[in-house]
């Protein structure tokens, strides 16, 4: 009897525990495994990568909105930057770098730095179809995201849209009607500006976008309809997309 009495008592107790652990934190026996970062590198600002040192893609953070630089100046897509930044999590299969044919695995690596930290993208191991990342003398195995991302760089990082919710569109005192048809405005790509220079005609416009205030300049130059935003960014739109926008008309007739 004293040994059944002891064995309910255990019982009550670790089901006490258990209870209590569950009041404290719902979620503490369902929480997703950690990804703890494989080094403290601060905020990221700018993000390469190179293959035999020739550059693939680099990107610059001003503020919190990421820009590509190479291989074409663009804006960048966050979430497509973010698998990049993501090389500096560590993953649950590690091994040290002598414990692997290394020479075999990073023979032709990707060189990726994130600021000033530099990681080797290596073969992809054969069983998990995970790629081996080397950071100093430690090896990861990441999901392969990235070299198929770098190998479209020139597009996959470029963020291609125009505007976003448009309230209101004016060119000079003339308020343009239907300003729901320019929301979510979305280019061709962006295109270099010398390109358009020869422009037979263009007007400018402004938008507002949640009480905020910017200046496109759309025109017609050689290579098609195009729209420059803020002086910065010029987008090629198709002919389609111009005449629903009315800009055929309006650079017909300016």
């Amino acid at each position: 009897m004293p040994t059944a009495k002891l064995s309910n008592l255990f019982l009550t107790t670790v089901i006490g525990l258990l209870g209590i652990g569950i009041l404290l934190d719902g979620t503490l026996y369902n929480k997703a495994p950690t990804h703890p970062a494989i080094h403290q590198i601060g905020e990221p600002q700018a993000v390469s990568a190179f293959i035999n040192n020739q550059p693939l893609v680099t990107l610059e953070r001003v503020g919190n909105i990421w820009h590509q630089t190479y291989p074409i100046a663009a804006p960048a897509q966050s979430l497509r930057v973010q698998p990049l930044l993501d090389t500096n999590k560590y993953s649950q299969r590690s091994y040290r770098l002598k414990d692997l044919p290394h020479e075999e695995i990073f023979a032709d690596p990707v060189t990726l730095k994130i600021n000033d930290t530099e990681y080797l993208l290596g073969t992809v191991e054969p069983v998990s179809k995970l790629r081996y990342v080397r950071s100093g003398d430690q090896v990861f195995l990441q999901p392969d995201t990235i070299l198929p991302m770098l190998a479209a760089a020139e597009t996959v990082f470029v963020d291609l849209n125009i505007t976003g919710k448009v309230d209101r569109l004016t060119i000079g005192d003339t308020v343009l009607e239907q300003p729901a048809v320019w929301t979510d405005l979305k280019a061709l790509r962006i295109v270099d500006t010398n390109r358009t220079d020869n422009a037979n005609n263009s007007i400018e416009i402004r938008v507002t976008e949640d009480d905020q205030i910017r200046v496109l300049s759309a025109s017609l130059s050689e290579i098609g309809y195009t729209i420059t935003k803020d002086q910065k960014f010029t987008y090629l739109i198709p002919d389609t997309t111009a005449k629903k926008l009315g800009l055929v008309d309006l650079l017909a007739d300016s």
